[in-house]
């Protein structure tokens, strides 16, 4: 099932945005094609948004409108990747990297 088919599942629950994100949430669905947590999409969305608005606030130039997919799910992919189990682990503390 694509990603839009899964939001309209939730839809079907409620309208309100706030219950369909629960819904969503709740129900820990995976999009298929991407091996990726429909909830995690859609919140690394909502952070994405806010970065492009910070930057466009800021007079900094953002991707057309058309570009960002990609960047979503590359980033949501990555994310999912350093959390698995043997994954190398660092911490920045703003002058040298070191392992954790």
């Amino acid at each position: 099932m694509g990603v839009w088919d899964l939001v309209a599942q939730s839809i079907d629950v409620d309208r309100s945005s706030s219950i369909i994100l629960e819904e969503i949430i709740r129900k820990g669905e995976q999009v298929c094609s991407m091996d990726i947590g429909l909830a995690d999409i859609i919140l690394t969305r909502g952070w994405y948004i806010w970065w492009e608005r910070w930057q466009f606030v800021h007079g900094e130039n953002i991707q057309r409108p058309s570009r960002p997919a990609l960047s979503i799910a590359a980033l949501t992919r990555n994310y999912k990747l350093a959390f698995k189990k043997g994954a190398k682990r660092c911490i920045w503390d703003g002058k040298n990297l070191q392992k954790a």
